[in-house]
C-alpha cells in the first residue's frame, strides 16, 4: 500500500508556496507520491490563468521532483461530491492525504456524507497565520492535520506580478517565469 496525496488548489500559477507545502507534507508523512490536481475553472480572483498554461507550468515546476505529479479532472470546479471518489476509486489500495489550503477545505462543508468520504482521506490543511487555524478551529468538526507555511499567502502578489511582467516578485519560480516570457502569455498593457 503506497501513501498518496492529492493536492487540490488552483495554481493560478504555481508559486513557492504550494512547492514548499508538498516538499513539507511529503517528508513529514513519507509520502510516496503527490499528485497536483488543479481546479478547471476558477471561481474568483482578478488574474486567470487558462487551465493548459497553469497544467503546462505544474509540468515545468514540478520536474525536479520525481515523486510530484500531475492529476486532471473532468470537472469544471471541484464538486468534491464528485471529485473525492473519483481519486478514492483511482487510489483504491492506497492510504490517501488530501493536502489543501483554507478555502479549498471551506467546500468540505457543502459535502453530502461527509463523514463517509472524509473517513478515507487524511486531511492535510496549509495554513499561512494562528488566525487563520483559529479559523478553522471553530468551522472544523474533524480532527486535521496542520501544516504552516507563510508562504502560501503569496498568491494574489504571484498573480498580479505575471500580469504586469514584473518577473522579480519574490515567490515566483524561475519555470514559472521562462514558460511566460517564451509563450508570451504576460503582456503588459502598461508600458
Amino acid at each position: 500500500m503506497a501513501k498518496i496525496a492529492v493536492y487540490l488548489a488552483d495554481f493560478n500559477p504555481i508559486h513557492v508556496g504550494h512547492l514548499e507545502f508538498a516538499l513539507k507534507a511529503r517528508d513529514k508523512y513519507c509520502l510516496d507520491k503527490v499528485y497536483f490536481l488543479p481546479e478547471r475553472n476558477l471561481q474568483d480572483g482578478e488574474y486567470y490563468v487558462h487551465l493548459g498554461h497553469r497544467v503546462s507550468m505544474l509540468k515545468q515546476a514540478l520536474k525536479p521532483y520525481p515523486k510530484f505529479n500531475i492529476l486532471e479532472s473532468d470537472y469544471r470546479v471541484f464538486d468534491l461530491n464528485k471529485t473525492l471518489p473519483k481519486i478514492r476509486q483511482k487510489f483504491s489500495s492506497d492510504q490517501l492525504f488530501l493536502l489543501m489550503d483554507l478555502k479549498t477545505y471551506s467546500r468540505f462543508k457543502l459535502i453530502k456524507n461527509k463523514a463517509f468520504m472524509l473517513g478515507f482521506f487524511h486531511i492535510v490543511i496549509g495554513l499561512t497565520s494562528r488566525l487563520e487555524l483559529q479559523q478553522l478551529k471553530d468551522n472544523s468538526d474533524k480532527q486535521l492535520d496542520i501544516i504552516f507555511n507563510k508562504n502560501l499567502a503569496i498568491n494574489n502578489q504571484v498573480q498580479s506580478a505575471l500580469f504586469k511582467n514584473k518577473f522579480t516578485e519574490a515567490g515566483l519560480l524561475k519555470s514559472v517565469i521562462k514558460y511566460s516570457l517564451i509563450n508570451w502569455l504576460y503582456v503588459s498593457l502598461d508600458n
